[in-house]
């Protein structure tokens, strides 16, 4: 866990933490789920969220709720022409 925790990259832009939750989107179709992160990166469930959140600020990823509408279960990668710079 400790080398995602690292401050901002060159660019300025992405935690090196968030970076790879969009790396792990982008390669699984565009959709991830917060239990799969947890599983992949090693972290907990609480920091995957907070992360998740603050990517959806940054205008990143989308929340997809259930068909209630009530809860998120999984998240979508929003594509921009600035794609290149977290490669």
């Amino acid at each position: 866990m400790a080398p995602f925790i690292g401050g901002i990259n060159a660019v300025g832009q992405f935690t090196r933490l968030e970076r790879e939750m969009i790396r792990l989107a982008v390669s699984r179709d565009g959709m991830i789920r917060p239990v799969d992160l947890g599983k992949e990166l090693g972290i907990n469930l609480r920091m995957v969220r907070n992360t998740l959140q603050a990517l959806c600020a940054k205008g990143r990823l989308r929340p997809v709720p259930t068909k209630s509408g009530s809860r998120v279960y999984r998240y979508e990668v929003i594509y921009s022409f600035s794609d290149d710079q977290l490669w």
